[in-house]
């Protein structure tokens, strides 16, 4: 049987050209292009901010995540 979609050679094609597209840009551009792009689409009109975030996740210390309640202390 023969696929119909192959994912991953989709996304390396997918990659590849916007790395094409992004070349030379500075982080600021490359976010206003990816904002522009999600005007109008369904799923990202449902955040709630009305921006969808591309900014790299932020990572917290384990004292940040025990000072904030989210693990509990063994002492």
């Amino acid at each position: 049987m023969k696929k119909k979609f192959d994912a991953v050679t989709f996304m390396r094609k997918r990659r590849e050209a916007l790395s094409r597209e992004y070349t030379g840009l500075t982080w600021e551009q490359i976010e206003k292009r990816i904002q522009e792009a999600l005007k109008g689409d369904p799923l990202a009109s449902r955040h709630p901010d009305g921006d969808v975030s591309t900014r790299p996740a932020q990572t917290m210390s384990v004292r940040d995540r025990q000072e904030q309640g989210y693990v509990k202390s063994n002492t």
